[in-house]
């Protein structure tokens, strides 16, 4: 860090690198968060299918 500070020009390297480093990452944690979402919503959709049997069962032991 020393070394890029004493540089001509260091703290502009510095910004170069952070930003870098965010445009690698973004796509990584996007790609991520989207393949949870998915298995997430996947999830969701066969619990709610549980759900609506076991009502539908609930439903007819009533009747």
């Amino acid at each position: 860090m020393k070394l890029l500070f004493s540089m001509p020009g260091g703290s502009e390297w510095i910004l170069i690198i952070i930003i870098l480093f965010f445009l690698l990452i973004m796509p990584i944690l996007a790609i991520y968060y989207y393949s949870k979402s998915k298995r997430l919503m996947k999830e969701l959709e066969n619990l709610t299918q549980e759900k609506n049997t076991m009502l539908a069962k609930l439903l007819e032991k009533t009747s």
